[in-house]
């Protein structure tokens, strides 16, 4: 299941398979029962270097900024030393189950005949051409984008070279090679064909070393050629395509993925605390103090696009030497086995981890492929040492399982409270909420510090019309998190209803410190102009000047605002309609002054 790319249709499911920890920890339940007289550790330097860094993140919650932040990455590595374990120790009976090989090659292939019958229509709509868009639609029916589809294909390529070795399944797996090489390329998502160019060189030396390099170059350049022709044949606008590849366009022009200044602040970050970091996790919290405006709205900023800049300066020098060290040791693990398959998993994985953030551990949402990288190691290690059974290494390891089940149940029971608060009436609404910190308490902050749900209870109270209370609740979330700038916006606004301008004012000018909005500059300049606060009004008025006006007259077009797309229509009208009041508000102080 954890291969399985699931449409959006299917998750009518009252759980998201992709995502929900506690269905993964069920079928580690059951395998633990199955290999439980067996379970062990091995005694390497491998499980080592693996029991140390997960110790490493558990113990940087002795000087974490945010506590509660380091749960999710404790759960996550606990997991993965799990898996680890389980492959180390799961019978060779199992292993070389022919259903369950044929199971695994099964899932990759329904999963490619998703996409490819996804790109089909999508062909057929338009007339067997497409652009740059209707490339990204097809993934969003999984709801992923192409990078994520584009990873989890990418990693498919080893596993199938290694499960396919005769037969049906020799001609099935190298079917789906085949089929993932050429689609690729024509993602447009540059990590993901630069790591298929690392893996393909790999390759490459590989044919050379085995005395294949002829038949392998054959192949390539079919499947180049293949590639070349459906980009003259289907792709239409090509500049745009191709300039969408530029890594000089990203430097130069907010593309929305803003990686350049995300790893500038996270460097910023560490020189903070280069040794020891800010606790892991944290950094989806403090990176934002120094303000986020410098990235456009299609930026994702909930992780810093690397895992190797995020291991810095979440866990410092010390942590990131460590993970670097972990990494090196499988590498010098699968080279010494002769695990070509898992090495080339290995290159493609590093690649990836270089450009994005989808495999950092981060809340109830865990990286998939990462889960087959430790069953990998576990099996592997199998067959270079010894089958010993250790009652400690066990003992660890449900300890572990333990601690994990505990933080997914805590947070999933606490996100049903929160959706059975939802779903109360008004009068049995207020004591529900009355009764909050005493139900919710040990368990919202074991995950979120309470700065999300804060606000949420903020909302509760305002619509029982209960202002004093909302108020506080988003006091209480600025406070656990001041960098959060939806927070600071929402109680400048609520702040600015029950008429405390001048407290609304300051919430306003931390929102601006933090994030280019629109509304709190124009709710700036019209506090300060209705209190005679010359400062505040000329704060908004500059970032008018300098921010709104500048990026409305470079992307405005009229045919936005008749957009069949109701959030696009919207949106730019909500712009218009705030250019209008910004003029207003000049004209009015123009005639003051007067």
């Amino acid at each position: 299941m954890q291969f399985a790319i699931i449409p959006n249709a299917w998750h009518v499911i009252s759980f998201d398979v992709k995502a929900l920890l506690i269905l993964s920890f069920s079928g580690l339940i059951l395998l633990m029962l199955i290999v439980q007289k067996r379970l062990a550790l091995p005694n390497s330097v491998l499980t080592f270097g693996l029991v140390s860094f997960t110790t490493y993140v558990i113990l940087s919650g002795l000087w974490a900024v945010h506590l509660s932040l380091i749960w999710p990455s404790v759960a996550v590595w606990c997991l993965y030393l799990i898996t680890f374990s389980i492959g180390y120790s799961l019978p060779k009976e199992i292993l070389r189950s022919k259903w369950l090989l044929s199971v695994v090659i099964g899932i990759i292939t329904f999963n490619n005949l998703q996409v490819l019958l996804s790109y089909i229509e999508i062909l057929i709509a338009n007339d067997w051409q497409l652009s740059l868009k209707e490339v990204e639609d097809a993934p969003k029916k999984f709801g992923i984008n192409t990078n994520f589809l584009g990873s989890m294909m990418l990693l498919y390529v080893p596993v199938l070279l290694k499960l396919s070795k005769k037969g049906w399944q020799k001609y099935v797996g190298l079917s789906n090679v085949i089929f993932i090489v050429w689609l690729l390329p024509l993602f447009n998502s540059r990590a993901v064909t630069l790591a298929l160019g690392v893996m393909l060189l790999f390759y490459l030396w590989r044919s050379i070393r085995d005395g294949k390099f002829i038949r392998s170059v054959f192949w390539l350049i079919g499947i180049v050629g293949l590639i070349f022709l459906t980009y003259q044949v289907v792709i239409v606008k090509k500049d745009r395509y191709v300039d969408k590849y530029n890594p000089i366009r990203t430097i130069q022009e907010s593309t929305g993925d803003n990686r350049i200044h995300l790893w500038n602040n996270s460097l910023r970050l560490s020189r903070e605390k280069p040794f020891l970091g800010h606790g892991a996790g944290n950094w989806q919290t403090e990176v934002f103090k120094f303000g986020n405006n410098h990235y456009s709205s299609g930026a994702r900023t909930l992780h810093a696009h690397s895992v190797w800049f995020e291991t810095l300066s979440e866990l410092g020098l010390i942590g990131l030497i460590a993970f670097i060290g972990f990494f090196s040791l499988i590498f010098v693990h699968w080279w010494k086995t002769h695990n070509w398959s898992g090495l080339l998993f290995l290159f493609g994985l590093i690649v990836l981890c270089s450009f994005y953030g989808i495999y950092q551990p981060r809340a109830a949402v865990f990286p998939s492929v990462m889960l087959s990288v430790f069953v990998w190691l576990g099996i592997s290690a199998r067959r270079i040492e010894p089958f010993k059974q250790r009652a400690l290494g066990s003992v660890m390891v449900f300890s572990l399982l333990g601690l994990s089940l505990y933080l997914s149940y805590s947070h999933y029971s606490f996100s049903r409270y929160l959706a059975n608060v939802a779903m109360t009436d008004k009068s049995e609404r207020f004591e529900k909420l009355q009764n909050w910190n005493n139900y919710g308490q040990p368990t919202f902050n074991t995950f979120r510090a309470g700065r999300s749900v804060d606000i949420k209870k903020s909302n509760y109270f305002w619509g029982l019309n209960l202002k004093k209370e909302s108020i506080v609740s988003l006091e209480a979330s600025v406070l656990k998190d001041p960098n959060n700038w939806q927070a600071w916006q929402l109680l400048g606004n609520r702040l600015s209803f029950v008429k405390r301008h001048k407290r609304a004012i300051v919430c306003y000018k931390n929102t601006l410190n933090l994030y280019n909005d629109v509304q709190s500059a124009l709710r700036l300049s019209e506090l300060g102009l209705k209190l005679r606060d010359d400062e505040a009004y000329l704060l908004g008025l500059n970032f008018y000047y300098k921010e709104v006006e500048p990026a409305f007259l470079h992307q405005y077009s009229d045919d936005y605002l008749v957009s069949q797309n109701r959030r696009i229509a919207s949106h730019w009208r909500k712009r218009c309609i705030a250019i209008d009041r910004f003029q207003a508000l000049m004209e009015e102080r123009q005639l003051r002054e007067k």
